[in-house]
């Protein structure tokens, strides 16, 4: 009585064989991990990136008086400027 007093609280070899391997079988490779991490970030990326696209476009109305152009044009050999009626 006293012996088997002592061991209640152990764990046979056999229970701690089948402990162990549930708990292997219940364990994922690193490629599970690293393609879950992956995903989760294009996601995240998807959805932060989106706003940053959106607010880069405008509208193409032009507002009268607005538009203007300007340039610097020479002779490619001379460097001298051309004018208006040259």
């Amino acid at each position: 009585m006293k012996r088997q007093a002592r061991n209640s609280g152990r764990l046979s070899k056999t229970q701690l064989h089948s402990a162990a391997l549930t708990i292997a079988k219940s364990l994922r490779p690193a490629s599970y991990y690293l393609k879950t991490l992956i995903q989760a970030g294009l996601i995240l990326l998807s959805l932060y990136a989106t706003p940053g696209i959106q607010a880069q476009t405008c509208d193409a109305i032009p507002n009268p008086g607005t538009e203007s152009i300007s340039a610097h044009i020479t002779r490619k050999d001379t460097n001298v400027t051309v004018t208006d009626g040259m």
